[in-house]
């Protein structure tokens, strides 16, 4: 009992010494979008991650996914922003903009736009 109560206060010492962090992920459904040159139709996906530390500002992280591949992974400034990636030689890019207290991001792969991802 009483190495119990002494493991149950070291927990509790580090639970509130360590510096709080908050994580909260939007994720979004699966689209399908058939680009000019592939045979199958490509799987496009997204997630936000919004990070909240005490000591940090806010960090926003916006990743595309193209067939399960990370196509972009980068810092979203804010709601009106461009991020850039690629995917199997293809330049990808993200043109997001805020609609309604929502996230939206038109996906393009090369030149073409294909899905918008909502958040």
């Amino acid at each position: 009992m009483k190495k119990f109560l002494i493991l149950f206060v070291c927990a509790l010492l580090i639970s509130c010494a360590s510096k709080g962090q908050t994580v909260d992920r939007k994720v979004t459904p699966d689209q399908y979008y058939r680009v000019s040159g592939y045979a199958k139709a490509l799987v496009i996906s997204g997630s936000l991650e919004t990070v909240t530390k005490r000591e940090t500002p806010t960090k926003r992280i916006l990743k595309v996914f193209i067939n399960n591949d990370v196509a972009i992974n980068e810092n979203l400034i804010d709601d009106n922003d461009e991020l850039k990636g690629r995917w199997k030689n293809k330049k990808v890019s993200a043109a997001c903009y805020s609609k309604n207290n929502n996230l939206r991001c038109l996906i393009y792969v090369g030149n073409e736009r294909t899905v918008t991802l909502s958040f």
